[in-house]
Formats: C-alpha cells, sequence, structure tokens
C-alpha cells in the first residue's frame, strides 16, 4: 500500500527509468489507510509524459476509481 507522495514518485521515477511508466490508464490512491468517508482522496497519475498529484472529494473520486486485483505471493 502506498500511503503517500514521496513513495509513490520514488516509484514513479524508477519505472520511468525503465521505461515502462505506471499509471497510464489509472491511477493510485495515496492515503488509502488513512481515508473515511468525508476524507479528500490524495492520488497519482501519469498523463502526457508527466506525472500529476492531486486530491478531490470522495464522491468525485469515486468515478475514477479502479479495484485491482490482489496477487498471492508465496
Amino acid at each position: 500500500m502506498i500511503n503517500d507522495a514521496r513513495t509513490y514518485l520514488a516509484l514513479m521515477m524508477c519505472s520511468l527509468q525503465a521505461g515502462k511508466p505506471i499509471d497510464q490508464e489509472t491511477w493510485t490512491v495515496l492515503n488509502a489507510k488513512n481515508l473515511t468517508e468525508s476524507s479528500l482522496v490524495a492520488g497519482g497519475y501519469w498523463n502526457r509524459d508527466q506525472v500529476y498529484l492531486f486530491f478531490d472529494g470522495p464522491d468525485h473520486v469515486n468515478r475514477y476509481l479502479r479495484s485491482r486485483g490482489s496477487v498471492r505471493v508465496m
């Protein structure tokens, strides 16, 4: 789970160096473990060769949220 912009930006820099930017079609919630029904949602995404950080209300953000499947690691 990513809960802060610093971690997200570090992961984004590594992925850009590898030539595989993340969040091209989706975005990542950056404060997932601190969310409440009324809290602002912080997020990050990649668009037009730029990394974006943002925040918005849960009602507006809900239409963009995408669930990602869990992957079991053994």
